[in-house]
């Protein structure tokens, strides 16, 4: 372990998978690098800053810490071709591009841990685990299509859908330690209270009745709608030292974050109808989670969960619209009555810690991570029209309603001189197994 003669050329490989071609999905709840190396699990984690998000529980008896990330997101959009009719979806090419929220400049995760006494911990941070840009397609009803008779909305059109959504957290934390070895050693809770803000941008295209969409040359849409609004929420969460010993430990971990539902905040809603212009709520979600940690010849970090994301709840369901066209009623349905559900993923991966002489002497460790998740979509088994939000219908080109993902990851961690000294670590992750690329960057900076 003291040479890692080995690690050199492994580091070289790491580094040119971070930078190829890896595919994934990049729409869960995850924010932190080290997690997503490790499958995407961190709910067991008692040294982790992120943890004002994955577990609150986890915070009690963390040091003072700053934390940072950046991670990209699956973009599902469209393009058009020049031939087709408008009936089908064959002038219209669906494409996959993995992007990062905008700005660029403003994370997924801004963290800051400070302890406030011997059993307590705040936390403050900035989320933002998931960017949602979707392509749809439906008949708008306020727009009646020439020759189009009573009942039909004949105006079809194709959005470009996108929502970004942050949510401010302060969390406190609480640890009590029974005892240095043997079961129960400590248990930690934990609660946070959230304010969250979400905007949402939809830019509509015609489409003619036998021809492709009817675009300008310049490319802008043919009607553009935004919005914003305002929301609360909460979470909350448990660490509960199993066993501790000189050669392993093993910890348990639960954690809650709720939905944060933006019409119930009297301040600020969208204003307009959902099931025309179809905002998404924060979903709510659960996660479950096993550590088991090794020390001493064999240094490594074991985890797994599970997670449920409740999109379903969060999205709104199919639903028709009828209103009084120029001709009487119009009414606008859904093409697929699928709707959003409930997704669950199962994760599982470790973490190696070796120190590197060859890099910086011996106070420089390499944390090599590898994970596995099985993650389903929030949408249904259908891959094009994949499900209906109100009167639109989501078109994609998923590769399926659920993923098998692979991920790696590597922490390069610097310590001082003496015994306990801070520590700054760099970390990096990446997944294949999804829609399209996805990785992670991160720092942490303790004191």
């Amino acid at each position: 372990m003291n040479g890692c003669r080995w690690a050199r050329g492994g580091v070289f490989v790491f580094l040119g998978l971070v930078l190829g071609a890896v595919v994934a999905l990049g729409q869960d709840m995850n924010v932190s690098p080290r997690a997503m190396g490790m499958g995407g699990g961190n709910t067991a984690f008692s040294d982790d800053a992120t943890a004002i998000w994955s577990n609150p529980g986890g915070l009690g008896g963390q040091r003072t810490k700053l934390t940072v990330s950046w991670k990209t997101f699956t973009h599902y959009e469209f393009d058009f071709t020049d031939t087709g009719a408008s009936d089908d979806l064959s002038t219209v090419i669906l494409r996959n591009r993995v992007g990062m929220t905008e700005p660029i400049a403003i994370p997924a995760y801004f963290g800051f841990v400070m302890p406030i006494s011997e059993h307590f911990t705040l936390g403050i941070a900035h989320v933002r685990p998931f960017d949602l840009k979707y392509s749809m397609r439906f008949r708008d009803p306020f727009v009646d299509a020439d020759g189009a008779g009573p009942g039909t909305a004949g105006a079809e059109f194709l959005r470009e859908y996108e929502q970004r959504s942050s949510r401010f957290r302060a969390a406190l934390g609480f640890r009590c330690d029974f005892r240095e070895e043997g079961f129960l050693s400590f248990l930690g809770l934990g609660v946070g209270g959230d304010f969250t803000y979400t905007t949402l941008q939809v830019d509509d295209f015609l489409r003619g009745n036998a021809g492709p969409p009817l675009v300008p040359q310049d490319g802008r849409p043919t009607q553009s709608t935004d919005d914003s609004a305002l929301g609360l929420g909460a979470g909350a969460g448990i660490l509960l030292g199993v066993y501790q010993s000189p050669s392993f430990a093993i910890d348990l971990g639960g954690n809650y974050n709720s939905d944060s539902r933006y019409e119930e905040f009297i301040f600020s809603e969208f204003t307009f109808d959902r099931a025309f212009m179809p905002a998404i709520h924060w979903p709510q979600s659960y996660s479950a989670g096993m550590t088991i940690s090794l020390f001493e010849n064999w240094p490594v970090k074991i985890t797994g969960e599970v997670n449920w994301s409740e999109w379903g709840k969060a999205a709104p369901a199919p639903e028709s619209i009828t209103v009084v066209g120029k001709t009487g009623p119009v009414t606008s349905t859904p093409l697929n009555t699928e709707s959003f559900r409930t997704a669950v993923s199962y994760s599982g991966g470790m973490e190696y810690r070796m120190r590197c002489t060859w890099f910086g002497g011996e106070n420089v460790w390499l944390l090599p991570r590898v994970g596995y998740r099985h993650q389903e979509a929030p949408w249904g088994e259908d891959r094009v029209q994949a499900a209906s939000l109100g009167i639109n219908t989501l078109i994609l080109n998923s590769n399926g309603p659920s993923w098998n993902i692979a991920t790696c990851g590597l922490g390069i961690e610097f310590h001082g001189d003496d015994v306990g000294s801070p520590l700054r670590r760099i970390d990096l992750a990446a997944e294949v197994g999804g829609d399209d690329l996805n990785f992670s960057i991160g720092y942490t900076h303790d004191w």
